[in-house]
């Protein structure tokens, strides 16, 4: 009798799975590769300071509930808005043009 079923194509656990590799070389698991910082974009200019638990951050993005900021090291990273203190005159203002 035969089976209804289709045997597996997963690979067997005694194949060797090839690592992935970051530009040439093999990155540990978990890690992330990291760029220098001369080549990391700079903020926008319409890139604002925040406080974030007594740290000044970048503020480059607002979203519905959260911030985009950069970190000391260069990460963009997300914070909620009730964790972020501004200044209000400090908050850049994009007028849009009406169409």
């Amino acid at each position: 009798m035969s089976s209804s079923r289709r045997p597996s194509k997963r690979p067997s656990s005694t194949q060797a799975t090839p690592k992935r590799t970051t530009a040439g070389r093999t990155a540990a698991k978990g890690t992330k590769a990291k760029r220098p910082a001369a080549s990391r974009p700079s903020p926008p200019p319409d890139a604002f300071d925040a406080s974030l638990d007594g740290v000044t951050v970048r503020i480059t993005a607002v979203l519905e509930r959260t911030c985009v900021y950069v970190s000391r090291d260069g990460e963009r990273r997300l914070a909620r808005k009730a964790d972020l203190l501004v200044e209000a005159n400090k908050l850049p203002i994009r007028r849009r043009a009406l169409t």
